[in-house]
């Protein structure tokens, strides 16, 4: 099926595992919230009058990036999957070279051109939808896992704080998906075979 799909999309495709690592793949959850949180002056001041991949995304903010996103690689492996980083992703998706992500992203010709596109506002789908459907999931299968997200939690603190919403509450998190209590082996089972 990915071969008769492959024409239709520039990027390679490839299956999944499982649903599993679709979701733990999907970049928005290292690059929106960082990005929102760590420019929030900026984009309060401006009105979003920026390019919010290019001018958004400096060396700390793409730091600190990296550093998230070695915390979703940790959570990862103790599902037994192996994904890409952040890095090699953007490497795969885009024409464009460089060691960091934030070389990626300043150099990014797809975001250059594209002129003002930050979020006019803090309270933006890059948080109000990525945080509670993206980041708190992840969080909670960390916590099963014993895995440390220091960066996580902290952004998912934050943004909490600053959109009055309690995201770990109301967010996706095991208990509203039915999966609190699970070990790693037993969720791994039910994402793999619906038992």
């Amino acid at each position: 099926m990915i071969n008769d799909i492959q024409e239709y999309f520039p990027i390679p495709l490839r299956a999944a595992k499982n649903v599993l690592e679709i979701g733990f793949s999907n970049m928005n959850m290292i690059v929106h919230p960082t990005t929102v949180l760590l420019n929030a002056g900026r984009i309060e001041s401006t009105g979003g009058d920026f390019r919010f991949y290019t001018d958004g995304v400096t060396p700390s903010v793409g730091k600190l990036q990296e550093l998230m996103d070695k915390e979703r690689l940790q959570i990862a492996r103790a599902y037994g999957l192996n994904l890409l980083s952040a890095i090699e992703w953007i490497k795969t998706a885009y024409p464009v070279e460089g060691e960091s992500i934030y070389e990626l992203l300043a150099k990014n010709p797809v975001y250059a051109g594209h002129g003002s596109d930050a979020p006019k506002e803090i309270r933006h789908r890059y948080l109000t939808e990525d945080i509670p459907n993206l980041l708190v999931p992840l969080a909670d299968f960390a916590e099963t896992a014993n895995v440390e997200t220091p960066i996580i939690d902290s952004i998912i603190t934050l943004c909490s704080a600053l959109l009055d919403e309690p995201f770990k509450e109301t967010g996706r998190n095991l208990k509203k998906l039915g999966l609190d209590g699970l070990e790693v082996k037993d969720l791994i089972r039910y994402i793999e075979k619906g038992y």
